[in-house]
């Protein structure tokens, strides 16, 4: 049987899920659940695999998280042995738990993330379990709400990429989850086949390309004599701080619900005409790997329908030029 296409490496965000063998339980009680969420706790400490939400049914399991170390595989591996051990264990059974191998797709950041986290926060309500998402007590719904959190649980970055502020991500992420799924997606995600990304046709396309064999591309990726490819990163950022005449922190940190023209600029520049890596570049923008590629299209966006990004952009790029006529000069 040929196992179902899977993308594993650093940085990228994953919707996974598994489900009981011919439907069977594997949670027959509050202690199984609840042991359930250690084993992914242990694993954001072991592996580097950030929780961001999930949900636990009675027959199956949905999480989103983000594989940071890339060993998403090992991770997950442990958690479905581990717990169909304990499970066996405790109610005197043996054998397979789980159907088979866990399932997970790569979920492009920024908004395909936030609608997965709504996705996995409303499969109680839309079970009839519960009236609202809050009144399901094995989900992150109410955790995002304020309630105690997991370790391994990060509510920070869903709410930023939904541009709520502190003190009003309790009523406007409740609103949000409850605001209605789209449709289409809800359609993709349910799927009885399932599909190993989510995203947009730029971003499905570049995964097409990677698996035809063809080279490696960005999602970002320009046309070719326009890549300047012997700037470093520092030059850019460097070039941008002179011309913007902004702080490094005002610049390089981004502030929730507060869209920083000259911060995307940059990181397009920096992604487009260096070649330094996702992880390289978060870290100097403060954010992770895989969040790189999804700023950066929605920069270009920007940049191809606001006329100051354009502007920006192509004042940002003639200064870079010049630096490399002068450094070859």
């Amino acid at each position: 049987m040929v196992r179902a296409l899977r993308f594993i490496e650093p940085g990228l965000w994953h919707h996974v899920m598994n489900r009981g063998q011919n439907g069977r339980e594997i949670f027959v009680d509050d202690e199984g659940r609840a042991r359930f969420l250690l084993l992914l706790d242990d694993c954001a400490s072991r592996w580097d695999v950030q929780t961001h939400a999930y949900c636990l049914m009675s027959t199956h399991y949905h999480v989103l998280v983000e594989d940071e170390g890339g060993r998403l595989d090992r991770a997950m591996k442990h958690i479905d042995s581990v717990y169909t051990q304990w499970f066996n264990r405790r109610y005197g059974r043996d054998g397979a738990l789980m159907r088979g191998r866990y399932r997970s797709r790569v979920v492009q950041t920024e908004r395909y993330v936030a609608e997965v986290v709504r996705y996995l926060h409303m499969n109680p309500v839309e079970a009839g379990m519960v009236e609202r998402a809050g009144d399901y007590e094995w989900s992150s719904h109410r955790a995002y709400l304020g309630d105690a959190a997991l370790r391994c649980l990060c509510t920070e970055t869903v709410l930023e990429f939904l541009g709520l502020e502190p003190g009003e991500h309790q009523v406007g992420f409740d609103a949000f989850v409850h605001g209605g799924v789209d449709a289409n997606l809800v359609a993709r995600l349910r799927a009885q086949r399932w599909s190993p990304l989510l995203g947009d046709e730029e971003f499905l396309e570049m995964y097409r390309r990677r698996v035809r064999g063809e080279p490696h591309l960005r999602t970002t990726e320009i046309p070719e004599g326009r890549r300047l490819a012997a700037l470093e990163l520092e030059e850019v950022i460097g070039a941008a701080l002179d011309l913007f005449g902004l702080t490094e922190d005002e610049l390089l940190r981004g502030r929730r619900g507060h869209p920083n023209i000259p911060r995307l600029v940059t990181l397009l520049a920096c992604r487009d005409l260096t070649p330094a890596d996702a992880a390289s570049i978060g870290e100097r923008f403060a954010v992770q790997p895989g969040t790189v590629a999804d700023l950066a299209h929605r920069a270009r966006t920007l940049v191809r329908t606001d006329p100051e990004a354009s502007e920006l952009r192509a004042e940002l790029e003639r200064r870079l030029r010049m630096i490399i006529h002068h450094s070859t000069a």
